[in-house]
């Protein structure tokens, strides 16, 4: 082949490509939606994809049903974690919904022994080494800690806790939360927040030696 043949052929090749892209629909976020969220979860058919399990004491017990996510512990200390990259800059509110059937007796996250919450949603801010440096607030439903209230966890001393529900919530009753993770991060770390790195939807009952149980659905993070 002559080699302005050539250079044609290549040419045409480029442009075909470029105009494809031109035509091409643009993008959403990564896990994202055009109406500017980022999924984190949708609990639809099983399990969603890229999750896994985070055990530290005991056997998962959970169960699907409804696009909800429901876990139950007896003595047990687990979540279900996913990576995830989110800049807060941009998308600044975790959104989520979210139940206590049961609150573990006694469980006050203020305390080491007692450490056990229904539910918890963490989100993680990693920082080399991971496991010594990450920053982690966790969102909370407790029982006896008061909701408004705000602590390190007494296990890490860089993970927050942030209690937005507690025993004076009615139980078996879906809640919708909406937290400026950005400005909470601002609040309890200090400095402009890192970006997100994953997210952790947790239940333990181990340290009161008594059962938890609530459920999971519509995880987001949203520009407001």
């Amino acid at each position: 082949m002559r080699p302005a043949m050539c250079r044609q052929r290549v040419l045409l090749a480029l442009l075909v490509l470029l105009l494809a892209l031109a035509a091409a629909p643009a993008q959403a976020p990564c896990g994202g939606h055009p109406d500017g969220r980022v999924v984190v979860a949708q609990f639809e058919g099983g399990l969603p994809a890229g999750w896994e399990w985070q055990v530290r004491e005991g056997t998962p017990h959970y169960r699907i049903e409804g696009g909800a996510l429901d876990l139950t512990s007896n003595r047990d200390s687990f979540g279900l974690k996913r990576e995830i990259k989110v800049d807060l800059a941009k998308f600044p509110y975790l959104n989520w919904r979210w139940k206590a059937e049961v609150l573990p007796k006694g469980g006050d996250g203020r305390h080491a022994k007692t450490d056990d919450q229904a539910a918890q949603v963490y989100v993680v801010f990693p920082r080399w080494p991971y496991m010594l440096r990450s920053q982690m607030i966790c969102y909370t439903w407790e029982n006896l800690a008061p909701k408004g209230s705000s602590f390190p966890s007494p296990a890490r001393g860089l993970t927050h806790y942030v209690v937005l529900r507690d025993r004076s919530d009615r139980l078996k009753v879906w809640v919708s939360e909406k937290r400026n993770v950005y400005e909470d991060y601002k609040r309890l770390f200090g400095g402009t927040p890192p970006g997100v790195g994953g997210i952790t939807l947790y239940i333990n009952s181990q340290h009161t030696g008594s059962s938890a149980e609530s459920a999971f659905a519509d995880v987001y993070f949203s520009r407001n």
